[in-house]
């Protein structure tokens, strides 16, 4: 019964919402849950870490291929996953932004707050906004957005439908984030001193800020 009932409401969940959007949203849980390790992982090994020498005691002074290999395949990660990763998160997102502002359905219905950290004062668009920073400041009202967001069967949807329309390319900045913990980590101090814990905690404190 309790199997039947898991099937009825997976089914209905991807009926409602899409087989394109529900996989999407798996692949970026997937994508956002290795993200933090696999980089740190290839990071420490690219970059010879401390904690690396136990298992490769000479790094690229004295290479073996298999050192070098996991080296390459390191490098590829950081390049391929980390890198492209956020830069094709934030396109998706920058984009899916555009296509809404450059449709026409909204017209005279954008708006920009003069504070990032309100929406009470705003400031009208009586034409489209058309430069790239008019679309990433632009914002309309959340009932308009909720409507577009309904009928939205991207892939990509689980990037954005969490965020004000202003805010729809806030997603990237999470993995940027823990990119910079894995930087404060790894690289600003010896491990386990009081200057990395601060740096970690830094960087844990601004992405509260940012937040």
């Amino acid at each position: 019964e309790d199997a039947r009932s898991f099937l009825a409401g997976s089914r209905w969940v991807v009926q409602r919402l899409g087989p394109a959007s529900v996989a999407g949203t798996i692949a970026v849980i997937i994508a956002q849950s290795t993200f933090l390790p696999v980089v740190q992982s290839a990071a420490m090994v690219l970059f010879c870490h401390p904690r690396m020498l136990c298992n490769y005691p000479g790094c690229f002074e004295t290479m073996t291929p298999r050192f070098l290999f996991i080296s390459a395949a390191s490098a590829l990660t950081l390049a391929g996953f980390a890198v492209s990763l956020i830069c094709i998160m934030i396109v998706v997102a920058y984009r899916r932004k555009q296509a809404v502002v450059l449709s026409g359905v909204c017209d005279g219905q954008f708006s920009i707050a003069e504070s990032i950290s309100t929406s009470k004062e705003r400031k009208v668009y009586d034409d489209i906004p058309l430069a790239p920073l008019e679309i990433l400041r632009c914002d309309l009202e959340a009932t308009t957005w909720q409507h577009f967001l309904q009928r939205d069967k991207s892939i990509f949807k689980s990037l954005y439908e969490a965020y004000e329309f202003r805010f729809v390319l806030f997603h990237p900045l999470t993995l940027l984030f823990k990119v910079l913990l894995v930087v404060a980590a790894l690289f600003v101090a010896e491990p386990n001193s009081l200057t990395q814990l601060c740096a970690t905690s830094f960087v844990e404190l601004l992405q509260l800020i940012v937040y």
